[in-house]
Order: C-alpha cells, then sequence, then structure tokens
C-alpha cells in the first residue's frame, strides 16, 4: 500500500502525445448539480431511481423519492474516494453516502472521452483513505474534440468486442464442468467403454472395504514441529483427488497406536463435516494421520481406489450420498453410508479401461481448461494497454484481433466437448 508522500505524476497517468494540449486535472471540471447523499440504510431492493454509490456493484439500491435523485447535467462518472471505482452515468440516479464523488469536465471534453481516461490512470491504494487529492498532481488532455470523439468511438468498438469475447469464454467453465460430470456418468453405467455395466453385480462398496477409520481427536499438547502430518479437507486438491501435506499440522503419535492412524499408499479419505463428501486419495508412502472430521478407507485388492474415488464423486455416487445440487437437507456422512454404497462388481481390468478412459477424456478438457486460464489472464489485462495506447495516441485494434482467433480456436474445442455430451 503506497503513502500519499509517493505520488509521482508519471507512475500514474500515461505520457500523452506532445501535439495535445492539457490543463491541471482540476482546472478540467466543472461545477456538478447538488444532491442528496443517502446513507445505506435507506436503500431500497427495488424501487423506481438506482442508487449509485463507490461500491464495486455497478447499482447498490433503489429510492423512489424523485426528490432523492441528482439535479444536474448528464452523463457524469462516480469516482469511489476510498475504493478508486469508476463508473459512467448517464441516467437518472441517487447519491449513495460519504467517500461517491461526482464528476464532470469541462466544456470542450467528452464525457466518455474524460472516463476512459480517468480508467487509464493508475491511481495508487492509500488503504481506505481518500484517493481525490491524488488528481491535484495531474493533468487533464484535451485533444481537439473530433480527436476525443474518434478515440471514444475505437474505444467503444473494441471495448464491445471483448464483451463478447468474454461472454464466449465465460461460457468454457460451464462446458467442462457439465462434460466431466456425463464422463463420469458414462463410466459409472459403462457407456465409456461400451460394455453395459448394469449386466454386472451391483454390490455394497463394504465388500471391498479391508477397514475403515474415523481420524482421531488429540489435545493442543498433542500437536509439534517434528511430529506425524495430519491430513485436513484443505490439503485435498480439487482435481484428481490428490493429497497435498506441505504445511500441514503434526502431532505425536505412540509408535503403537501410529499403524492404526495413519493412511497408507492408496486410502481414500472423505470428509464428513464442513465441506461434507469432499474426499481424495492419498498417493505418498510418508505416514500421515487423517484429522477428526475424516473417515478413511482402505480397500482390497479386488478394487482400485480410483475406479471407487470417480463412482463416488460421479452424480450417481452424489445423489446416493445426498450431495446432488437438487439435495433438499445437509447429508449426515458416516462410514457406515458410504459402504452402504453399491458399485458394479467388475473385473480389474475394465476397471483399469474405465480409468484410461477417464483419464484420456479429462486430459482433453484439462487442455482446453489451461488454453481458457491464459485467455481469461490476457484478455483481464488488456483494457488497460488499449486504454494506455489510446492515451498515447497510438490506439489500433490488432490486439482484439488476434484474441479473436484465438477464443474462436478453444471454442471450437469446447463446443466439441458440448457435442461429447449429446453423443
Amino acid at each position: 500500500m503506497a503513502s500519499k508522500g509517493d505520488i509521482n505524476k508519471t507512475d500514474i497517468q500515461p505520457e500523452l502525445p506532445q501535439r495535445w494540449i492539457s490543463v491541471p486535472f482540476k482546472e478540467g471540471l466543472s461545477k456538478t448539480g447538488a444532491f442528496t447523499k443517502l446513507k445505506s440504510s435507506a436503500y431500497l431492493e427495488e424501487g423506481i431511481y438506482p442508487v449509485v454509490d463507490q461500491g464495486e456493484k455497478f447499482i447498490s439500491g433503489f429510492v423512489n423519492d424523485e426528490d432523492l435523485i441528482y439535479k444536474g447535467d448528464l452523463p457524469v462518472v462516480i469516482f469511489g474516494d476510498h475504493t478508486r471505482v469508476l463508473k459512467y452515468i448517464d441516467f437518472e440516479f441517487a447519491a449513495g453516502a460519504d467517500g461517491t464523488k461526482i464528476l464532470k469536465p469541462i466544456n470542450g471534453v467528452d464525457d466518455k472521452f474524460f472516463y476512459y481516461y480517468l480508467r487509464v490512470l493508475n491511481i495508487p491504494s492509500f488503504g481506505y483513505s481518500r484517493h481525490f487529492k491524488v488528481f491535484e498532481s495531474l493533468d487533464l488532455p484535451i485533444p481537439s474534440l473530433p480527436e476525443q470523439q474518434r478515440i471514444v468511438a475505437k474505444l467503444d468498438a473494441l471495448f464491445g468486442h471483448l464483451d463478447v469475447l468474454r461472454e464466449k469464454l465465460d461460457r468454457i467453465p460451464v462446458l467442462l464442468k457439465n462434460f466431466r460430470k456425463q464422463v463420469l456418468t458414462q463410466a459409472v453405467t459403462g457407456e465409456l467403454t461400451k460394455d453395459k455395466l448394469d449386466k454386472y453385480e451391483w454390490i455394497e462398496l463394504g465388500y471391498f472395504v479391508e477397514n475403515s477409520f474415523y481420524g482421531p481427536r488429540f489435545s493442543k499438547e498433542a500437536y509439534t514441529l517434528d511430529g506425524i502430518p495430519t491430513v485436513r479437507t484443505t490439503d485435498m486438491t480439487d482435481k484428481g483427488g490428490l493429497i497435498i501435506t506441505n504445511e500441514t499440522p503434526r502431532v505425536k503419535v505412540e509408535e503403537k497406536k501410529l499403524e492404526s492412524f495413519r493412511v497408507k499408499n492408496g486410502d481414500l479419505l472423505v470428509t464428513r463435516t464442513g465441506s461434507i463428501g469432499k474426499m481424495a486419495i492419498y498417493t505418498g508412502n510418508e505416514p500421515v494421520i487423517p484429522s477428526a472430521y475424516l473417515i478413511r478407507f482402505r480397500f482390497s485388492d479386488k478394487v482400485l481406489t480410483r475406479f471407487v474415488f470417480y463412482c463416488l464423486t460421479s452424480p450417481y455416487g452424489q445423489k446416493v450420498m445426498g450431495l446432488s445440487s437438487t439435495a433438499i437437507t445437509q447429508p449426515n456422512l458416516n462410514a457406515e453410508k458410504i459402504k452402504s454404497i453399491k458399485i458394479p462388481l467388475i473385473s480389474l481390468e475394465l476397471q483399469k479401461t474405465i480409468l484410461y478412459k477417464i483419464d484420456e477424456l479429462f486430459l482433453f478438457a484439462d487442455k482446453i481448461e489451461s488454453q481458457y486460464q491464459s485467455l481469461k489472464a490476457k484478455i483481464d489485462q488488456l483494457p488497460q494497454a488499449i486504454l494506455a495506447k489510446a492515451f498515447r495516441g497510438e490506439l489500433v485494434g490488432q490486439e482484439v484481433k488476434e484474441y479473436v482467433r484465438e477464443i474462436g480456436e478453444v471454442m471450437i474445442a469446447a463446443e466439441g466437448v458440448k457435442t461429447y455430451e449429446k453423443n
């Protein structure tokens, strides 16, 4: 966090073209209309006139009293004195409470140009202190009005393209989530291998369980820096059901108890309280102990732990455990309930074939997701890069064109995922 003594104009505003004239920022502001600063307690959830304040939400609430709305020319720009949030407002509104600054430029400065210029400024954070004082050190560029309007038109068009690209990108996580669910559904039914599993005997999971164990509770005195690591739900990764125990609490355990407590390679851990139903497979050799809210399952050699894991995390398994999105009540998970869940009694070879197909398809989805994450990061950074070029007088649209092609390729792959869902 910066201090107000660190203000350096060249770090905050871009280097402006020499052909542009500029004035001290505050000399470029015109007087704004009257308004009533509303406290958040006065906001309504629904109403006639929207309330705009310095918060992240564009509209923070509503009022019905016409006397409370801003009385002045529109559009204006809202600047959050505490938050640095910017909003372009071209509709009737009521102003929020303390920290909501209403700004309007002098004649000769296009309102949208003014707004875009504020967006390009790199205003440092002073925490919840006030930030408007920073503008005393800055300039307001005033190129010719036709040039301002050309810049605004170009930026409007480019940001419109970016909005379309974001909408397309935002569809990908949902497609991938549904795809992975469908893969697991087909794994449980046998459609992945074209070998219908309903022709096999379905047997309770307890048939495969060698033993189950509830994580023990320890006193505060038992925790030590050089003890045995304890596994927590937060050590379970969301992807692949793996466990990472880099910085977990450690406890002292008597040697004779360690063997019965410890988690071994291939054991399945299931959370029974808190993040109920979250599960993972331990693949290490270092002795670790499950936390008190975990259940440890150890299986016989008649079943592969990963096959059990995918059966339980499939839509079928989640529904049986009461963890699906349609579940009405909070489930009560315990070892006996999990042992009662039925899975198909199939050969190890068929289990391996199913796991191979799951890995193959999930790898395909992971590749698309990686492309999505990379593109999203680039798209999120693009607005500031575009604005910076605009106010250096170098604005071009090539950046967006490059990402249109990349997003198109990822969307084709993602639509392939959607097509797979239907097959």
